[in-house]
C-alpha cells in the first residue's frame, strides 16, 4: 500500500477550503489589494520601430521653389541626434529602468505597482494581483523615467507628467529614450506567461539637412528649433496641452551647410481649415496654430550682388500642408537646398532690401579712375539714370559711353570709369536719383582731387658737373610742365627723361639736374625745380597743384692738415691742403712769427687733391709747444672755404745731471755732471766756483757735459750749487750740484790723532806749544800724546794710515808727554815700535792727539 506524503494532504486540504467559498462572499466582501492572490507574470518587452520618416525635400531658387514630400507611416527608422556621436541601436532601445503599475479596468484603482531601478534585459517577471470574479486588468510599463510612485488611480496616471531633459549636446538624459506600453488582458489564478508588451518612444525626431548651391551666397547666422515642449504625458495627447513651458534649440551653424538632428516630446499644435487651410507648402507658416514647432534659418545671402540681411527661411513639419503635429515615435526629415530666393514664397522673410550699395570712398582722381555701384532693385523692377559728361560706365559687362542714358531691370552692379583726370585738386562731383523699389534714391558720385607729390629735395656736391635726381608724382593722365631755376649755375641733365608731358604716367616720374660750375662759396647755393600739373599748367593763379623741389649745392670746402714739429729749426718743411676742385686759392701765415713760408703761396685753380705748402720754423726756446697756422683761402677772396694748417712744434729741452759721484774730502778725484738741452739752445753758468767746488765749462749750446774739481776739504760735507741759464728770452733756468765729502777724523779709542804733523824733528818744548796752539780739523784742544798712547798709534799704525788724509808716520821717535826712562822723557819709535828715553832738548818727531 502506497504512503501519501503529509504536506501533499495539507495542500489538497486548503483546495477544497478554497472550493467551499461562494462567489456571493467574494463580491459581498471587497478585497484590498493587499490581500489579493500574487500569481506570477512574465513578460517581454519589445521596442516598437520608429514610423516611416515624413520627408520633405525642397529647392529654393530666385524663380521659385521645387518640393517633393513623402507622407507616408510605418516603415522603421532609429533615432539620431545632434550630438558628433549618435546613440547606437542598442542603446536607442536600451531599458535601464522600468516602473509597472496594475490597474483594474472596470473600476480604474491600482492594484499594483513596481519599480525596477535596473534591469539588464528585456523580460520582466512580476507578482501581479489575480483580479476578482475574472475582472480585467491594465499593465503599465513606463521605461527610463524614474519611479512614478503609487499612483492610485487609472486616469490619474494617464494625464501623470514626464518631464523631458536634454543633454548639452542634444542627447536625451543618460543616453536613455523614455517609452510606454500597456497590456491589458485577465490575470489568471495559474499565473501568465510570454506576453510580448510593445513600447513605443514618447520623442519624436527631426533631421534637417540644409546646403547651398554656386548660385547664391548664403551665409548663415542661426539655426534653431522653436516651440519644442519640455513634457511629455503617459497616454498620448488628444491635442496640444495648454499651460506649458517651450524650448528653443539650437544647431550647427556652417557656410557649407550642414545636417542638424533634434529630439523633442510631441506637439499636438493641430490641423487648420477654413480661412486658415492654405493650397501650397508656400504658405505654410503657422496661421491659425499657436506654438507650433518650426525651424528656422537665418543668415545673410548675396543674390544678383544684393545683400540682404536676416534672411530667414522657416519650416513647419506636419504630415501635410495643413497639418502641425509633431507625435511621438516619428522621424521627420527636411532636405533643403538654397539656390536662391523667391521673395513670393511666403516661408522666407528678409530683414530688409539695403539701398543702393555705393564702394566706400571717392572714385580715385585718375583717368580711368573706378567707382562701383550696387543697384539693389527687385528682379524685374525697371530704373533709369542719364550718365554724366565725363562718366562712362561697365554694367554686367556692356560698355556705356558718357553722356548716354541707362535703362534697366532688376539688381546691377555698374561701374563707373573716369573719361578723364580731374584737372584741380578740389574733388567734383555728380549726382543723380534713381527710383528703387518704390523710393526715389539719391546717387552722387565723387571723383577725388588730383594730387601733386614732389620726391626728395636734391643735394649736388660743390664741384661743377655733380648731378642729382628728384621726382615727382602727379595724378594719372594730367598734364603736367617742370622749369629750372638757379642763377645760371644749374642745368638739366642730358640724362634728364623730360620737362613736360600731356599726360602724366602712373607712378613715380624722375627729373634729373646738374651743376655746371663748382660752387666759389663756403655756403650751400640754392636753386629750385618748380613742376605743374593740371590746371596749373595754364593758370597762373591757380597753385594747388605746384610744387617746388629745392636744389641745393655744398659750399666748397678746404682741408687743412697737421704738422708736429720738433724744437729745433727746420727748413723745406711741408703740408698739404684739399680744396674742392677747380677754386683759385691763397695761404698766408696767420699765427706764429717764427713760421716763413718758403714755396709758392698761391697757385692755379685747386685739383681736388693734395696740394704742397712749404714752409721753415726757428729753434722753439719755450719750454712748451708752441702752435702756429697757415691759412689757405680758394675760391671767392671774401666768402670762399678756408683751410688751416696746424704747425705744432715741441717744446725744447733743457735741464741738467747732477754730478755723478762725491769728491773725496782731500779733492784727489774729480766728478762729472751733465746739460740735456735742444740743439742751438745757447746757455751759461754761474758762479764758476761754488763753496770750493769748481765747475767747467761754463758756457755753451745743447748738449754738453760738465767737470767738477774742489780744493782739500778739512770740514763737513760741502755742496756746490750752479746756475746754468738760457742766454735768450724767455728766461729759463735750470741748477746743476757737485758734493764733496767731509773730512774723517782719526779715531783711536778715546782719542783722536791729528792726520798731519810738523815736517822735521822738534824739541819737547816746541812740540808742547806746537799742540797745545794747533786749531785743525775744527778741534783746539790738541794736546801731547802718551806714553800708552803712542803704543796703541804704534799697533794701529796700518789702519790710521788708511783714513782719508792721513799723514803717514814717519819711521822715527815721537815725544810722549809721560816722564821717565834714563833720560826723562819717554819716546817711541812709530817705524818699529822700540820705546826709549830722551832729554827734552834733543829732537824727535810730534804727532798731535786730543780727546774724545
Amino acid at each position: 500500500m502506497k504512503r501519501v506524503n503529509k504536506a501533499w494532504s495539507l495542500v489538497l486540504l486548503l483546495l477544497l477550503f478554497a472550493g467551499s467559498c461562494t462567489q456571493t462572499d467574494v463580491e459581498e466582501n471587497e478585497i484590498p489589494p493587499h490581500a489579493l492572490k500574487d500569481v506570477d507574470a512574465g513578460f517581454n518587452l519589445n521596442v516598437l520601430a520608429n514610423r516611416i520618416p515624413v520627408t520633405r525635400s525642397i529647392t529654393f531658387t530666385a524663380d521659385g521653389s521645387i518640393e517633393s514630400d513623402t507622407l507616408t507611416v510605418g516603415v522603421r527608422d532609429s533615432v539620431q541626434t545632434k550630438a558628433t556621436t549618435s546613440l547606437s541601436e542598442a542603446q536607442e532601445s536600451q531599458i535601464a529602468s522600468l516602473w509597472v503599475g496594475q490597474y483594474d479596468v472596470t473600476t480604474g484603482l491600482r492594484l499594483f505597482n513596481q519599480y525596477l531601478p535596473s534591469l539588464t534585459a528585456t523580460t520582466v517577471n512580476l507578482k501581479l494581483k489575480h483580479n476578482q470574479n475574472g475582472n480585467r486588468s491594465r499593465v503599465y510599463f513606463v521605461s527610463n523615467a524614474g519611479d512614478l510612485g503609487a499612483i492610485a488611480d487609472e486616469t490619474i496616471l494617464k494625464k501623470h507628467i514626464l518631464t523631458y531633459t536634454p543633454t548639452n549636446a542634444g542627447l536625451p538624459a543618460n543616453d536613455l529614450c523614455q517609452m510606454v506600453g500597456m497590456w491589458e488582458g485577465e490575470v489568471l489564478v495559474g499565473g501568465i506567461r510570454n506576453i510580448t508588451v510593445e513600447l513605443t518612444r514618447l520623442i519624436a525626431k527631426i533631421e534637417f539637412t540644409y546646403s547651398t548651391g554656386a548660385e547664391l551666397s548664403f551665409t548663415p547666422t542661426s539655426v534653431v528649433l522653436k516651440n519644442a515642449p519640455a513634457i511629455s504625458l503617459v497616454e498620448v495627447p488628444t491635442g496640444q496641452l495648454a499651460d506649458i513651458s517651450y524650448e528653443t534649440y539650437t544647431g550647427t551653424v556652417s557656410p557649407l551647410g550642414a545636417t542638424v538632428y533634434w529630439y523633442l516630446p510631441e506637439n499636438m499644435a493641430g490641423t487648420v481649415d477654413g480661412p486658415d487651410a492654405v493650397d501650397s507648402e508656400k504658405k505654410k507658416i503657422g496661421t491659425g496654430v499657436t506654438n507650433a514647432t518650426c525651424i528656422e534659418l537665418t543668415g545673410d545671402a548675396v543674390q544678383g550682388g544684393v545683400r540682404y540681411s536676416d534672411v530667414t527661411f522657416r519650416f513647419f513639419p506636419g504630415s501635410n500642408m495643413n497639418n502641425y503635429d509633431v507625435i511621438r515615435n516619428a522621424h521627420y526629415t527636411m532636405t533643403v537646398t538654397l539656390l536662391g530666393i523667391d521673395i513670393s514664397d511666403e516661408r522666407i522673410t528678409v530683414g530688409g532690401i539695403p539701398p543702393i550699395e555705393v564702394d566706400p570712398g571717392d572714385m580715385p582722381a585718375n583717368k580711368g579712375g573706378e567707382k562701383e555701384i550696387q543697384i539693389t532693385a527687385r528682379p524685374g523692377q525697371q530704373w533709369v539714370f542719364d550718365m554724366p559728361a565725363w562718366l562712362s560706365a561697365l554694367l554686367n559687362g556692356q560698355h556705356i559711353p558718357s553722356g548716354a542714358t541707362i535703362t534697366y531691370q532688376g539688381p546691377a552692379n555698374v561701374v563707373f570709369k573716369a573719361e578723364e583726370a580731374n584737372p584741380r585738386a578740389e574733388s567734383r562731383s555728380v549726382s543723380f536719383n534713381i527710383n528703387i523699389n518704390d523710393t526715389s534714391q539719391s546717387v552722387t558720385i565723387t571723383q577725388s582731387g588730383s594730387t601733386l607729390a614732389k620726391g626728395n629735395d636734391i643735394l649736388l656736391n660743390a664741384e661743377a658737373g655733380s648731378g642729382g635726381a628728384s621726382s615727382f608724382t602727379a595724378t594719372e593722365g594730367l598734364q603736367w610742365l617742370a622749369t629750372l631755376s638757379g642763377d645760371g649755375w644749374l642745368d638739366w641733365a642730358t640724362t634728364n627723361p623730360g620737362t613736360s608731358g600731356s599726360e602724366a604716367l602712373a607712378g613715380v616720374q624722375t627729373l634729373e639736374v646738374e651743376a655746371t660750375t663748382c660752387n666759389p662759396l663756403a655756403q650751400e647755393r640754392i636753386g629750385k625745380i618748380t613742376v605743374k600739373a593740371g590746371a596749373s599748367v595754364g593758370d597762373p593763379g591757380y597753385t594747388d597743384l605746384k610744387q617746388e623741389i629745392t636744389v641745393r649745392q655744398e659750399g666748397s670746402t678746404v682741408t687743412g692738415s697737421t704738422v708736429n714739429m720738433s724744437a729745433e729749426a727746420a727748413v723745406d718743411q711741408a703740408s698739404a691742403f684739399i680744396a674742392t676742385s677747380g677754386l683759385s686759392w691763397i695761404a698766408n701765415v696767420t699765427n706764429g712769427d717764427w713760421i716763413t713760408l718758403s714755396g709758392a703761396t698761391s697757385g692755379s685753380l685747386t685739383t681736388g687733391s693734395a696740394q704742397n705748402i712749404t714752409f721753415e720754423v726757428s729753434l722753439n726756446p719755450f719750454s712748451t709747444l708752441r702752435s702756429g697756422e697757415i691759412t689757405v683761402r680758394a675760391g671767392d677772396p671774401i666768402d670762399g672755404p678756408t683751410g688751416t694748417i696746424a704747425i705744432n712744434q715741441d717744446p725744447s729741452s733743457f735741464s741738467t745731471t747732477n754730478a755723478t759721484t762725491v769728491i773725496d774730502a782731500a779733492a784727489t778725484r774729480t766728478s762729472a755732471g751733465l746739460i740735456t738741452a735742444t740743439a742751438g739752445l745757447a746757455w751759461t753758468i754761474s758762479p764758476e766756483t761754488s763753496n770750493g767746488i769748481t765747475v767747467s765749462p761754463i758756457s755753451g749750446s745743447g748738449n754738453d757735459s760738465l767737470t767738477f774739481t774742489a780744493s782739500v776739504n778739512t770740514g763737513a760735507e760741502r755742496t756746490g750749487i750752479f746756475t746754468v741759464a738760457v742766454t735768450e728770452a724767455p728766461t729759463r733756468t735750470v741748477t746743476v750740484t757737485a758734493n764733496q765729502e767731509p773730512e774723517i777724523p782719526a779715531y783711536l779709542g778715546a782719542i783722536q790723532v791729528c792726520k798731519t804733523e810738523v815736517d822735521g824733528r822738534v824739541t819737547f818744548s816746541y812740540a808742547n806749544s806746537y799742540c797745545s796752539n794747533l786749531v785743525t780739523e775744527e778741534r783746539s784742544d790738541w794736546r801731547i800724546p802718551t806714553l800708552d798712547e803712542l803704543k796703541s798709534m804704534w799697533t794701529n799704525r796700518n789702519a790710521l794710515e788708511r783714513i782719508s788724509g792721513f799723514t803717514p808716520f814717519v819711521r822715527y821717535y815721537y815725544w810722549s808727554v809721560s816722564t821717565g826712562g834714563t833720560y826723562g822723557r819717554w819716546v817711541v819709535s812709530l817705524g818699529n815700535g822700540d820705546v826709549g828715553s830722551d832729554y827734552d832738548y834733543n829732537s824727535n818727531c810730534i804727532r798731535c792727539v786730543r780727546t774724545r
